[in-house]
């Protein structure tokens, strides 16, 4: 085989990153030329050096390897120059695995340096010493060419690790480095790059004088490279000397090159890449992937897809064509689809055109793939972008299996490297996802993905990361159940990371790089450790698994008192003898290092205690015994002082004293604080710019907390200035994730609704947008329900109702409100707009109903009980977004005739299908005629809702919003009565006497307290009505409304009595028709639970006695012509027998709130 033919087919060029040849062509004649085993050893190993040379090309290093090996068997039999030949393309090989092409911008920062974190892929260092190695030993007797391409390939090695260098040094973005200052001088820059490059451009040089002009094109790239890497000031004079160069030799493939690394400079900075859709790709070691140092950054990256970075593909293209190379016009396809795929995502499917975006770049995708042809390292990653490219589509059928692909591959190619980067960009995108677009069903995918890739390659970091990070989601969501599995798999896996992390570090060698690698493993650990401590342990107070929290507690202990990581992690904090160079935003202030330790161990103590007595309190609740709850709470308030005084241990002891409605002691821990306690003694550090883009966020929202939970507005507005002092866009961008962000907005609003109500408005809107967008990105019910379990995002809707109170009351115009993205109709009042607000706000409760449809429906399936509904909605949706499609391709015709014939399968069960109905109909806004007209002549319906800071309720008939009324009175303030009113009802048997009398005035009393609220201010509107239909928040979505005085009687006796979820559940429920003529109602009641005979018969020892005691229960029957069911055990089906027709909606509200 004739090695410069050969090598001509492969375009001249040792890097696959450069696009030229065909490898088509090279494969064929690889084919064609391979000889037999007993040719003669020039020619064998002249095809091993092309067979090599081809599969480093492609990324099959598992060919490479066998075939450099049987070069080097034939080393004994070949002329001396062969062994300098053998060295080339060895540290070719291993160069090319280490450091995959086009991945320059993957900075690879907190991995080590010399030990081998996945598989026997080497490190620089080892790379260095094995060519050392065989230089030494061959070097002597090889040909000048190949003695030039050693030393190239020796510069060229180290190429990877000096972008990384100078983009942490020169970079105006980069948060900095360790070791080395940042520098911001132009001139500075320029000098320092051209020295750093001098190796570089002196071997282009001699490539140029050699007539080795397609070395010395790549070696040009490279220094162009470098300078736009970190924006350097000569970037554009450079690469126009370099194109001119290229232009004068028509050299076609490196001017298209040098086109897309501009175009790709125009969308991304040097440690981001249109290949990672602009998502920093990092190796973090914290148990969920979040990085402390990079993700304030990729936070504030703006993503531009401009007019001149598209003429830049597009000119790359052409040339790229011009000059034949297939792979050069798949590369440029495959960057413009990921712009197209990032634009979209940034979009948030906002803009019209988003779906043709998508179809164009899923049909670049394709096109790419098939230019690629036999390049397989490309094709791996254009297939996790195909991947991510349906996750955001919605097409998640082979994801998974895609996904595992990839890892099978690289395991059999040996290019684990490769493998994971996709795997880091996949838990990376499924990590912006969530934090940055607050899209629950696409980070989950996300994650399982980069699973599926790891698991092939046992990258164990990353396996572990996609489980926790997977558990800790569904914990945020209070979705218990599959955070309890996640966790256990979890918890299951961390004795193998341990295992794996030491191996590694008992791996480092004594000199200083080895010891400088055990730092930074060690560093590693001892982050994994305690973020999966701290996750874990949230999780298990959340469970309320009180056994698991203080077993896991005790394992936690030990690796904090015990592990050398932890040691070491102490040691340097009491040292504090190094100065770091990271940009001061994300930086700890150095002279507040040393109590760090002892602060972060305090946190936790406080966080501890809270989290148990937490658990004390739910349970109380649950036990209906709310005055021994709330003292639970007020025990811990008072003991907490006895605790070290710590930032975190007053911060818990305010929120203990929201829980139970404590004003006046939370107003007394507030004011015990100055303005710098509440900014955790840092004001004059934040002022100097330090930890602006870290904890500051955090800690700021933190202060405005206090004043919020402390009542004293006046002392919020002055933090919100201090806030703004020193951070004036804080209110205005993300710096945390969605949902911390909406928090933020949502207490903002709240103080400056007063002084500010149109700034409050906007702004509680745009919170409000990121929780419903939350919502209907879940497609998990659990998760959906879970979500509205924080009592602030209540307070958001009820706000923005309290201002169109505020606006309605003062007459301003409605035409205001034509200002704002409210979501609403046009042409409503003030009170229909708080009307429909405060239905929004009652979107848990509603899809909390569907729980028994779901379950029915998926009797006998080993699913998840949510799943056909989700599926169902789900496919919905993705059939609506085809459909939308023009021009639908052949095979998006099959997918929508596909689609359809599902979506008919999953809803033959008619209850199936009216649930997906339902939950597509509280999703929508319904126009307030529409919601009145679906209110009978002779009914009202009582809407409320508790809140935090009050409620809000109205009365409504048929004719509209007859009355609205909100006051001071809050969740907590109305949860005390009535819990002891159920509790007091529980004890009630029926019978005459001292005890009962005392009951029965005790009941009333209550009652009436409640009834001010619900009913007096609505009174006449209930009289003229013979139905009343209550629609009311927690804590009062189980409460018997009939029992409420109304005249000086039980309300059930004026009217009947009835509850829905929601005004919407009540328009949705009058458009389906009864199948029963007659109206049928049912009269549920519970029989004693003890053994009391006494009780359990009755006076006349003849049948079982029901709860109520026969009077009540039996009296209440009669007025509907029914008769009381016992309902200790009863079940849906149950119940359904004794319903005639109609859709019996059943609801199970926790009366817990989380703040």
């Amino acid at each position: 085989m004739e090695f410069d033919h050969f090598f001509t087919l492969c375009g001249r060029s040792l890097f696959a990153e450069e696009y030229r040849g065909d490898f088509d062509e090279a494969w064929d004649l690889l084919q064609k030329e391979n000889p037999k085993e007993d040719a003669d050893p020039i020619i064998r190993a002249e095809y091993l050096r092309c067979s090599s040379i081809y599969s480093i090309l492609i990324g099959r290093f598992s060919d490479a390897y066998s075939n450099l090996a049987e070069l080097h068997d034939l080393l004994d039999v070949l002329p001396p120059e062969w062994g300098q030949r053998y060295t080339n393309y060895s540290l070719l090989a291993d160069f090319t695995r280490r450091f995959p092409p086009s991945l320059h911008f993957y900075h690879e920062r907190g991995r080590p340096l010399s030990v081998a974190m996945l598989g026997d892929i080497v490190g620089l260092p080892e790379i260095s010493q094995r060519i050392m190695a065989n230089v030494h030993k061959y070097m002597a007797q090889g040909t000048f060419r190949d003695q030039a391409l050693c030393q190239i390939l020796g510069i060229v090695s180290g190429f990877p690790l000096l972008v990384r260098n100078v983009v942490a040094r020169f970079h105006p973005l980069s948060p900095g480095d360790m070791m080395n200052e940042k520098i911001d001088d132009e001139d500075t820059i320029v000098k320092t790059l051209s020295s750093l490059s001098a190796s570089l451009t002196r071997f282009r040089d001699l490539s140029e004088s050699n007539g080795a002009s397609g070395m010395a094109s790549y070696l040009g790239q490279l220094i162009v490279e470098l300078h736009l890497s970190c924006q350097s000031p000569a970037s554009a004079d450079i690469m126009k000397e370099m194109y001119q160069k290229c232009e004068g030799t028509n050299n076609y493939a490196g001017m298209a090159k040098l086109k897309m690394m501009e175009g790709d400079s125009l969308v991304s900075p040097g440690f981001a890449n249109a290949l990672s859709l602009n998502i920093i790709i990092t190796d973090s070691f914290s148990s969920t992937a979040d990085d402390m140092i990079w993700d304030p950054i990729e936070f504030e990256l703006e993503f531009s897809y401009s007019s001149e970075a598209r003429n830049c593909y597009d000119f790359a293209f052409e040339l790229f064509r011009a000059g034949r190379s297939k792979r050069g016009q798949a590369a440029v396809l495959l960057q413009q689809a990921c712009c197209l795929h990032n634009l979209v995502r940034h979009n948030r499917h906002t803009n019209a055109r988003d779906l043709e975006r998508i179809a164009e770049s899923e049909l670049k995708l394709k096109h790419s793939a098939g230019l690629f042809g036999r390049d397989e390292a490309s094709l791996q990653i254009v297939k996790v972008h195909q991947i991510m490219l349906g996750i955001t589509k919605g097409n998640f059928r082979e994801a998974k299996s895609d996904a595992k692909s990839i890892g099978i591959w690289g395991h059999k190619a040996r290019n684990e490297q490769l493998v994971h980067f996709t795997t880091t960009l996949l838990l990376r995108f499924a990590h912006q996802e969530w934090f940055k677009f607050s899209n629950m069903d696409t980070a989950l995918l996300g994650w399982e993905c980069a699973y599926e890739v790891a698991k092939p390659i046992e990258d164990i970091i990353p396996l572990f990361q996609s489980v926790v990070s997977r558990a800790w989601i569904h914990h945020e969501m209070f979705n218990l159940d599959a955070c309890r599995l996640l966790l256990e798999e979890a918890l299951g896996m961390i004795d193998e990371v341990i295992g794996y992390l030491d191996s590694k570090i008992r791996g480092t060698t004594a000199d200083q790089l080895g010891q400088a690698d055990r730092t930074t493993l060690l560093n590693n650990k001892s982050t994994l450790l305690w973020s999966f401590s701290r996750r874990v342990s949230s999780i298990y107070l959340r469970l309320e698994d009180l056994q698991g929290f203080h077993e896991f507690e005790k394992r936690s202990s030990s690796w904090i008192e015990n592990d050398d990581s932890f040691h070491h992690f102490r040691e340097n904090l009491q040292r504090n003898d190094r100065t770091w160079h990271f940009d001061r935003a994300i930086s700890y202030p150095q002279n507040r290092l040393k109590g760090l330790w002892k602060k972060a161990l305090a946190d936790e103590a406080a966080k501890i205690a809270h989290g148990s007595t937490s658990i004390s309190y739910r349970r109380l609740l649950e036990a209906g015994d709310v005055i021994r709850a709330e003292n639970s709470f007020r025990q811990f308030v008072h003991q907490a002082e006895n605790l070290e005084r710590v930032y975190t241990r007053d911060l818990y002891r305010i929120l203990a004293c929201e829980r139970i409605g404590d004003t006046q002691k939370a107003r007394e821990i507030l004011d015990s604080m100055t303005d710098n306690e509440l900014f955790d003694g840092n004001i004059a550090e934040f002022q100097q710019g330090y930890s602006v883009r870290s904890s500051f966020p955090t800690v700021a929202e933190n202060a405005l907390t206090f004043c919020v939970f402390g009542y004293d507005f006046d002392r919020a507005h002055r933090v919100i200035d201090l806030i703004r002092e020193i951070q004036p866009k804080f209110f205005e961008h993300q710096s945390e994730s969605a949902l911390d962000f909406a928090f933020r907005l949502s207490f903002y609003g709240a103080v400056i609704k007063i002084k500010q109500p149109e700034l409050a408005f906007a702004k509680l809107l745009e919170a409000r947008k990121i929780i419903d967008l939350q919502r209907l990105q879940t497609s998990d019910l659990d998760a959906r329900i879970g979500s509205s379990m924080a009592g602030w995002t209540t307070e958001v809707y009820l706000n923005l109702a309290r201002i169109c109170f505020f606006w309605g009351e003062s007459s301003t115009t409605v035409e205001l409100a034509c200002k704002f993205d409210h979501g609403h109709f046009e042409n409503i009042s003030w009170m229909e707009h708080a009307l429909l607000f405060v239905e929004m706000s009652r979107a848990r409760a509603v899809l909390e109903s569907l729980q028994s449809q779901a379950k029915e429906a998926q009797k006998g399936s080993e699913a998840p009980e949510m799943a056909p509904l989700s599926a169902a909605v789900h496919k919905r949706r993705l059939l609506r977004s085809l459909i939308s499609l023009k021009g639908l391709t052949h095979e998006q015709e099959k997918e929508v005739s596909e689609l359809r014939e599902e979506i008919r399968i999953l809803e033959q069960d008619d209850k199936l299908s009216s649930a997906t109905t339902f939950i597509e109909t509280v999703n929508a806004v319904i126009q307030p005629e529409l919601l009145y007209k679906s209110i009978d002549e002779d009914a009202v319906v009582i809407e409320a809702t508790f809140g935090p800071r009050g409620f809000v309720a109205f009365a409504i008939t048929r004719e509209g919003i007859q009355q609205s009324s909100q006051g001071p009175t809050r969740n907590v303030d109305i949860r005390r009565p009535v819990m002891i009113s159920m509790q007091i009802l529980r004890e009630m048997n029926g019978y005459n006497g001292e005890k009962e009398d005392g009951r029965k005035t005790e009941l009333n009393d209550l009652s009436k307290s409640i009834s001010d609220i619900l009913l007096t201010p609505f009174a006449n509107t209930i009289r003229a009505k013979s139905h009343i239909i209550f629609s009311v928040s927690d804590p009062l979505t189980a409460f018997p409304f009939s029992i409420l005085p109304f005249n000086d009687k039980p309300l059930i006796m004026h009217a009947a009595v009835s509850q829905v979820p929601s005004l919407t559940v009540l328009y949705y429920l009058s458009q389906r028709k009864s199948e029963s003529v007659v109206p049928r109602v049912s009269v549920l009641a519970k029989s004693p639970s003890g053994t009391d005979e006494r009780l359990a018969t009755t006076r006349g020892g003849r049948e079982a006695n029901l709860h109520m005691a026969g009077i009540e229960a039996v009296n209440i029957a009669r007025i509907f012509a029914t008769w009381p069911i016992e309902a200790s055990n009863l079940s849906r089906k149950d119940f359904q027998n004794y319903v005639e027709g109609g859709i019996s909606n059943y609801a199970c509200w926790d009366a817990r709130r989380y703040q």
